[in-house]
């Protein structure tokens, strides 16, 4: 299924930069809330953050000043543009739906990333005799 969108507030689509668009966008999907709202953007931002600190970045900018890569996560007032962005993701996933999505998908990663561990192991101790 395609993920399709629209901004209700075209004056905050204009002013939001491509690459933080996008994010919003996808984000939307990530956490399980479609629409952006004054009343839900805070509890967007929170599952977005939560998601980064549980999967890793999943969007990146520059420092201007470094060239560092940083991680993005939301400012309140990027927050403020983004109200008004509409998905065709599903209406709003009920917080302990969704935290046990991300719960067992963490979980998930966690064991995927053991038993590559232990076969690397295997494989060079295979290897060594």
């Amino acid at each position: 299924m395609a993920l399709h969108w629209e901004f209700t507030n075209d004056e905050n689509r204009m002013k939001m930069r491509g690459g933080v668009q996008d994010a919003f966008i996808w984000g939307c999907l990530f956490v399980g809330i479609g629409t952006i709202s004054d009343a839900n953007k805070d509890e967007w931002r929170t599952r977005y953050t939560m998601m980064v600190k549980m999967h890793g970045c999943l969007l990146a900018h520059k420092n201007e000043e470094t060239g560092e890569e940083i991680e993005w996560i939301p400012s309140p007032e990027e927050m403020d543009l983004a109200v008004g962005l509409r998905t065709n993701v599903g209406q709003k996933e009920h917080i302990s739906k969704w935290a046990n999505r991300q719960f067992k998908s963490l979980k998930e990663k966690c064991v995927r990333e053991r038993k590559e561990y232990e076969k690397e192991k295997a494989d060079a101790t295979a290897v060594s005799a």
